[in-house]
């Protein structure tokens, strides 16, 4: 009698917990505020749906370091640089923090499936659009170094994708085009970054 008594209480112990974290796999977050880890930068923003539960607005604030280095291929650190060009005539690099500040706007675009097939969606996981304005604070730093540089402001647009490993972490890849616009010339980049999110 004992032995049934326990065997029920475990099995109705084990169906609870299986419950409660399929109702937090199918929960979206309305507001969701996170430390974002990317390839020489580091960010605090903020996320929050509005018009309906697959579009977000994103705002915050952010690091980036900056380098330029003309005898290599511009694969990474160049995000606030636009270089006026490439005929320069000589070689050189430069560096410097980029403090900045960013506001976005994302369409979840499987949101709506992945509740349907019972996919975990926990930190709004899922694919999105998006575009994204990042403006560098310090606008004058790498201009001076190099005359053949100018600190820009990308415009990107995105996909991305997006996957919760837990409660507190979150994975994002995105990729796509930068328009930077720069005192005296504008250019189209690609955009690559991944990232590792801590949720606060």
């Amino acid at each position: 009698m004992k032995y049934k008594a326990s065997l029920t209480f475990a099995i109705f112990f084990y169906f609870s917990l299986v419950t409660q974290s399929q109702s937090l796999r199918q929960e979206l977050t309305n507001s969701l505020t996170a430390i974002k880890l990317e390839p020489l930068g580091l960010s605090l923003h903020q996320e929050r749906f509005i018009f309906n539960n697959s579009t977000g607005i994103s705002y915050g604030v952010g690091g980036y370091y900056s380098f330029y280095n003309n005898t290599f291929p511009p694969l990474i650190g160049y995000r606030f640089i636009a270089e006026r060009s490439n005929l320069f005539g000589k070689d050189y690099s430069t560096s410097a923090l980029t403090p900045y500040i960013l506001v976005g706007i994302r369409k979840f675009i499987t949101l709506p499936r992945r509740i349907r097939l019972n996919k975990n969606i926990q930190n709004n996981s899922g694919s999105y659009f998006g575009l994204l304005l990042e403006y560098p604070l310090n606008a004058r730093v790498i201009d001076k170094q190099i005359d053949n540089l100018e600190i820009a402001t990308p415009l990107s647009l995105l996909f991305g994708l997006r996957r919760s490993f837990s409660y507190r972490f979150f994975l994002e890849a995105e990729g796509g085009l930068s328009y930077k616009k720069a005192r005296s010339l504008a250019e189209i980049t690609p955009r690559l970054n991944v990232s590792i999110n801590l949720r606060l």
